[in-house]
């Protein structure tokens, strides 16, 4: 049911994701709820110490827990708790709109010319590390048809 300060109840008054996790949780759990929508229909901020909308209700026991669209930041994680998110949303980046031409060499840009080098020392360091190691371990290696041409 949903209460809207002072008023009468209505049941089924709200459809939606969020309303759908909180029927499942409470038929999984067994627990009753009653819903109202904060005053004020923020979902929380705190303004000179004082938490207005859902985190407001929960922080101050006017509610025992809210559910709705809340972002997850480090200044509402230090005075409620929240659960482990159910939807995950990606943050976008916003970049301007390139002319169209790429240059041949623009997969090199990441890396400085520097780190270009150390990389391709380091490969072929791995590499000639590696051939040695098969060849002095191999028993047809390099060195093993010098020494079978030594005793003929």
């Amino acid at each position: 049911s949903l209460v809207l300060d002072g008023a009468a109840p209505m049941k089924h008054c709200c459809k939606g994701f969020c309303i759908d996790v909180l029927k499942r949780l409470a038929k999984i759990v067994g627990f009753t709820y009653d819903l109202y929508l904060v005053t004020n229909g923020r979902h929380g901020k705190n303004i000179d110490g004082e938490w207005n909308g859902m985190v407001g209700e929960v922080v101050s026991n006017r509610a025992d827990m809210a559910i709705g669209s809340l972002t997850i930041n480090e200044e509402r994680s230090e005075v409620v708790e929240f659960s482990v998110p159910f939807v995950e949303t990606g943050i976008s980046v916003m970049v301007s709109r390139s002319n169209g031409t790429v240059s041949p060499s623009a997969f090199l840009e990441p890396y400085s010319p520097a780190v270009w080098v150390m990389m391709f020392v380091m490969c072929l360091s791995v590499v000639a590390v590696t051939v040695f190691i098969f060849e002095f371990f191999s028993p047809v290696g390099y060195n093993r048809s010098l020494q079978s041409a030594k005793k003929t």
